[in-house]
């Protein structure tokens, strides 16, 4: 029973060791922040952090296959056609890698 009011003290340190080192990273990052805003200005400093998530994520911005209405033919007949030799290529390409 002698352990209990250490242990207590024990536990305390510590989430007071993890709430300052919390508050520190937070502190870290908006100074980063800000610095990147004056250094960039808002718009452009939002730009590159969402074009940085964009890369880690692997985020597609243009699609695999494109479907549009030109030439008189019906742009959902290309878009098929475009997504079946997608799916071929893919295949070929796995039948290589086995």
């Amino acid at each position: 029973m002698e352990n209990c009011p250490l242990t207590a003290l024990t536990a305390r340190v510590r989430a007071l060791g993890e709430a300052e080192a919390i508050r520190a990273t937070g502190q870290a990052k908006a100074q980063a922040y800000r610095a990147g805003v004056e250094a960039l200005g808002s718009q452009g400093y939002t730009v590159m952090q969402l074009m940085q998530i964009v890369g880690e994520r692997n985020v597609r911005i243009v699609p695999n296959v494109a479907v549009s209405g030109a030439n008189s033919s019906p742009g959902m007949v290309d878009g098929l056609l475009g997504l079946m030799l997608r799916n071929q290529a893919n295949g070929s390409h796995q039948a290589k890698a086995s």
